[in-house]
C-alpha cells in the first residue's frame, strides 16, 4: 500500500500538516491544528489527526494507491 508520509523518504507534494491556528482552506473553512490535509482535490480534505492517522493513503486519493 502506498503511503502519504514515509519516514526518511520524500513526502507527497499535496500533503499538508497544519501546525498553527487560523489557517484556512480554499473554500474558507478553518483547518484544525495538528491535522493532515490533502490539497490535491478541488476541495481540501482532512486526512486525519496526527495522533490517530496511520500514514496510509486514503482510498479516495487522486494520486492513486500504488
Amino acid at each position: 500500500m502506498a503511503r502519504c508520509k514515509k519516514y526518511g523518504e520524500e513526502n507527497c507534494p499535496s500533503l499538508y500538516y497544519c501546525t498553527g491556528d487560523g489557517n484556512a482552506t480554499a473554500d474558507g473553512r478553518k483547518m484544525q491544528k495538528y491535522c493532515y490535509y490533502c490539497l490535491s482535490t478541488a476541495r481540501t480534505k482532512k486526512i486525519g489527526h496526527s495522533a490517530m492517522w496511520s500514514g496510509a493513503t486514503p482510498k479516495w486519493c487522486p494520486l492513486g494507491r500504488s
